[in-house]
């Protein structure tokens, strides 16, 4: 990971990771897992995951908060707020399945997420 000096976090999805073997992003250098989505079911497809440069000095927390949209197969996003920014930033990683049959609900998901980020209208979100 040499060269990266300038990158401060990364967003992946469609990771494949169960919650049994997610630590193993906690293995990249100079990286490190803020929040991690992992599917509730059997499947090892989807979900995403926020890695912060453990070079910078963020101060985050995870929001919870906002994950109340995630589902399996619709809408699978990990969030964090660094906090110790000019101003308090959301970073967003979000997946959703590329079947059309999930497009609705996805869609209706992301209203209401977006819909209850902007009460909070002091965050920028990235």
């Amino acid at each position: 990971m040499e060269g990266l000096p300038n990158v401060s976090f990364l967003c992946l999805n469609e990771h494949k990771l169960k919650n049994q073997n997610k630590s193993i992003m906690n293995s990249l250098k100079k990286f490190y897992v803020a929040d991690i989505y992992t599917r509730q079911t059997d499947s090892s497809s989807g979900g995403s995951v926020i890695l912060l440069n453990s070079e910078k000095d963020f101060n985050f927390i995870v929001r919870n908060d906002l994950k109340f949209v995630n589902e399996d197969f619709v809408f699978e996003c990990s969030i964090v707020e660094i906090t110790n920014l000019s101003a308090p930033t959301l970073i967003i990683s979000l997946y959703r399945v590329p079947y059309f049959c999930t497009l609705k609900p996805f869609l209706q998901k992301l209203e209401l997420f977006l819909s209850r980020i902007h009460k909070g209208s002091n965050l920028h979100c990235h």
